[in-house]
């Protein structure tokens, strides 16, 4: 019987490859929201029937598809994007894959998202950002407005980042002072379905793409209607993956 997946730990957090029938070559990173959570055979792409369709649509498109937990609600800090890049690493070093990989970032994933495309451009075949956190000045500034999810975020910060204010401020504003550093070269297509996400797109999407827009980089924001769900996204991404695929020398 063939191997359809493969679990395994680092810096004691779980993570997992999903293999396809007939590989093509090509990886898939996937970063998940604040729910997302991988434990010992079984992780919420698994467990959620939208995610699981998504997946899999993908392994019959041939991608192999990693992720790992993520320390909970990470908020973008040093521990989540390094076990990122050791996930990464172990894809590539134990599967025959090409090195440049496809990502795919929902919500607080984008937050890791922004970090490779600063630092990790050679890795980048695409990305794809769903309903995306982008920048955590504005998502503080909207939480504001309700004292208790405030103060639900700010003990959120505290446990990805320690006690100390100035670390938390310094946080807070790193992820839109990366806009301008992020690649110039890798291809970003966002989809965003209003009223459906807990990042409003006037606050995080819109004005990213405006800004990748203002440099000349390439970037596709795609604005959908409440009602959609992941899978309805499959063929625009099956697509967006299919034309970013012509091998690159390394």
């Amino acid at each position: 019987m063939a191997v359809t997946e493969r679990y395994f730990s680092l810096e004691g957090e779980q993570a997992v490859v999903h293999l396809p029938e007939k590989p093509n070559g090509f990886l898939v990173l996937l970063l998940g929201d604040a729910n997302h959570y991988v434990e010992k055979n079984t992780s919420f792409w698994h467990q959620n029937h939208d995610r699981k369709r998504f997946i899999d649509a993908l392994k019959q498109e041939g991608y192999t598809i990693v992720y790992s937990n993520q320390y909970g609600k990470h908020w973008g800090n040093d521990e989540a994007y390094r076990l990122t890049m050791r996930t990464i690493k172990h894809a590539l070093k134990t599967e025959i894959l090409n090195g440049k990989i496809h990502v795919f970032a929902e919500g607080m994933g984008a937050l890791i998202a922004l970090r490779l495309l600063v630092d990790q451009p050679q890795l980048l075949r695409s990305v794809v950002l769903y309903n995306p956190c982008l920048d955590l000045k504005a998502y503080s500034r909207h939480e504001k407005s309700n004292l208790f999810f405030y103060k639900r975020f700010i003990k959120e910060m505290k446990h990805a980042y320690g006690e100390d204010e100035q670390v938390i401020e310094e946080a807070i504003a790193y992820p839109s002072s990366l806009w301008e550093k992020t690649c110039s070269e890798t291809m970003i297509r966002i989809f965003h379905s209003i009223f459906q996400s807990t990042f409003p797109l006037e606050q995080h999407s819109r004005p990213f793409e405006e800004s990748r827009k203002d440099r000349g980089a390439p970037v596709e924001l795609t604005v959908f209607l409440p009602g959609k769900l992941l899978p309805d996204f499959l063929g625009p991404v099956k697509r967006f993956l299919a034309n970013h695929e012509q091998l690159k020398k390394l």
